[in-house]
């Protein structure tokens, strides 16, 4: 009877450690276009168009700007994004790499 009952509490414990029926809670990335590269777009938080022209991308990096590659799956959205747009990237995980990277869950463009 012991080991049913040890049983038993293994398993709430497993159901509710797991989360069921949780939602995840995605992030949220605003920023410019800095580079394309085939399936990746990167974002940089917090810098103009202004800003933005003039340096190259190791300039940029070596500012310690917030960066992030997104992997974009879906080829028409690929092709709309242009370097110098400001867009809003939601996601979940980050590799913890400088710049991150990361897979977009949805993409939209932002009014400057």
């Amino acid at each position: 009877m012991k080991k049913l009952g040890a049983l038993f509490l293994v398993f709430v414990f497993l159901f509710v450690g797991c989360g069921l029926g949780e939602e995840t809670k995605l992030s949220e990335m605003t920023g410019l276009i800095a580079e394309k590269q085939e399936s990746q777009i990167l974002v940089i938080e917090n810098m103009t168009k202004d800003q933005l022209d003039p340096l190259d991308l190791d300039e940029v990096l070596n500012e310690g700007y917030g960066a992030i590659w997104f992997e974009v799956e879906e080829q028409g959205l690929l092709n709309n994004l242009h370097v110098g747009d400001k867009v809003l990237v939601e996601y979940d995980i980050v590799l913890e790499s400088y710049p991150g990277q990361s897979k977009a869950i949805s993409i939209s463009k932002v009014d400057k």
